[in-house]
């Protein structure tokens, strides 16, 4: 049986990244996703699907379609997006609507991320990775997340 994954998050996190590098084992040049990005992998005898759903405003409205069919939601963040009161809304919303196993991935300028950390309300459901680079060892934390929560 396959499980669905949800990656969310503001533009410019690094979703896609992310994505391609659990799939492909390596960074591949992206452009910014407009609508869905879906892929799927296997993993210790499960198979995954990863749908990505891009960054922009205009995107967020598709978040809760595909919301009630995933298991859990990787959500990618940054220090250095520029609506950061945008950014607490949509973690803070995602939490404590949701009953669902939460990643949060706080991607690029690892001194800044605790400002996101003070400002998450909830913190049910929600493990936390912190990085500066999506390196081997963060994608092998991911796929562990995503074998051992879902």
């Amino acid at each position: 049986m396959s499980k669905n994954i949800l990656i969310l998050g503001q533009r410019n996190t690094g979703k896609t990244t992310i994505l391609f590098k659990i799939i492909y084992n390596k960074i591949l040049k992206t452009i910014p996703t407009i609508g869905l990005l879906t892929e799927n992998f296997f993993f210790k005898n499960n198979k995954y699907y990863l749908t990505e759903i891009g960054g922009t405003p205009d995107s967020f409205h598709l978040w809760k379609y595909f919301y009630k069919y995933s298991k859990a939601i990787i959500y990618v963040t940054s220090p250095i997006i520029q609506n950061m009161e945008l950014e607490y809304h949509l973690i803070n919303k995602l939490i404590s609507n949701y009953n669902k196993k939460i990643l949060l991935i706080i991607n690029k300028n690892k001194d800044k991320n605790i400002d996101i950390l003070n400002n998450i309300k909830y913190k049910k459901n929600i493990y936390i990775i912190s990085t500066n680079r999506i390196d081997d060892n963060i994608i092998n934390s991911i796929k562990n997340w995503i074998y051992f929560y879902t």
